[in-house]
């Protein structure tokens, strides 16, 4: 009873890190696919794009980024609660705290763009860099697991 019932557990194990592993893998492939489109925009590399003003790329772009920051990099941002909570911090606080740094910037920049303009700041936003470093180091752990 006991070696049928240690497979048993051993059989939900590799079935739960399966589902863990079938996650990652979507959650990189919209990662991927999301910021090569956000990259593109950024870059004014798409034809027709370029003519639009910056205001509307901007929210283009932080419409495009959202679902990275919010879906994809998700487990970061869970990493961010253990830190608060325990005064610990490790790999997954630098991501968060760097990736959720450029969005919140890039978010204010976007949507209150006066604030900067009234200074002669000039306007930037960073959607771009929050969500490729999300989608490659969703890679790193990917390759990492395999």
């Amino acid at each position: 009873m006991t070696i049928a019932r240690a497979l048993t557990l051993e059989q939900k194990k590799e079935f739960i890190e399966k589902k863990k592993q079938k996650k990652l893998i979507r959650k990189l492939i919209v990662g991927a696919i999301l910021s090569i489109i956000i990259f593109s925009i950024s870059l004014n590399i798409i034809p027709g794009l370029s003519a639009m003003s910056d205001q509307v790329r901007f929210i283009i772009l932080f419409i495009l980024t959202l679902p990275v920051q919010v879906w994809v990099g998700s487990q970061f941002y869970k990493g961010l609660v253990v830190v608060f909570k325990y005064r610990t911090a490790d790999m997954n606080t630098l991501i968060a705290i760097g990736t959720l740094s450029a969005f919140i910037y890039s978010t204010i920049v976007t949507f209150f763009p006066k604030l900067f303009t009234r200074a002669g700041i000039e306007l930037h936003v960073y959607f771009e860099t929050a969500a490729i470093i999300i989608t490659l180091i969703l890679l790193g752990r990917f390759l990492e697991a395999r």
